[in-house]
């Protein structure tokens, strides 16, 4: 088998949109299914921008991003965001060694476990505080004082439903994200210091 290579005369990567934004934004996740951007601070918070993107050629993309509501829950640095498309979940790590469990709202259809504010049985009293519910997301769960280091990595397990947290510390938590999201399963032990990153590994 022969490979033709093409010489690179111009450059592929293209600027197409540049926004401005009040306070550095350090991680980014796309949620494409919801046409929605969350990126974080070293505060802490969490910015959702609503995009739209349409591609009319190869060199002309035409590009919406507006920010839409920034969301107040943990008071450090969030160095690890995970989407969990399956539950419609969202989570993320934070420095201040809490995990936020945000439900995405209007999954569409043929995912599994939750799809918004339609799931029964979710508890409601989350909507009345404006600081933690906003466009697309809604707090389900706040994991707070199962460690006392910062979490600096987060893994979802699809097959399983799971999501492995790694920080400061040389454990690494399992937490179910589908029957009950945010029970802890099991813990992971063999590090002698602290976890830096996580990856999953599935066919």
């Amino acid at each position: 088998m022969m490979y033709r290579m093409r010489p690179l005369t111009e450059p592929y990567v293209r600027l197409v949109h540049s926004h401005h934004c009040p306070a550095p934004q350090h991680t980014a996740m796309l949620l494409p299914m919801v046409d929605r951007l969350v990126t974080t601070t070293a505060t802490g918070d969490l910015h959702v921008w609503c995009f739209h993107a349409f591609r009319r050629s190869w060199e002309t993309v035409d590009l919406t991003l507006y920010a839409k509501v920034v969301l107040h829950l943990h008071t450090a640095h969030i160095p690890a965001l995970a989407f969990m498309p399956e539950v419609g979940l969202l989570a993320t790590g934070s420095l201040d060694a809490t995990v936020g469990l945000w439900g995405v709202v209007a999954m569409p259809d043929g995912v599994g476990g939750r799809r918004g504010v339609h799931d029964e049985g979710l508890d409601m009293t989350v909507f009345e505080s404006a600081d933690l519910n906003g466009d697309a997301l809604f707090l389900v769960r706040h994991l707070a004082r199962f460690r006392t280091g910062g979490v600096r990595a987060l893994a979802y397990v699809p097959s399983a439903r799971v999501l492995a947290v790694a920080g400061f510390e040389g454990d690494i938590p399992v937490f179910d994200v589908q029957i009950n999201a945010g029970l802890l399963l099991f813990t992971l032990s063999g590090h002698a210091t602290h976890v830096a990153a996580l990856c999953v590994l599935e066919p």
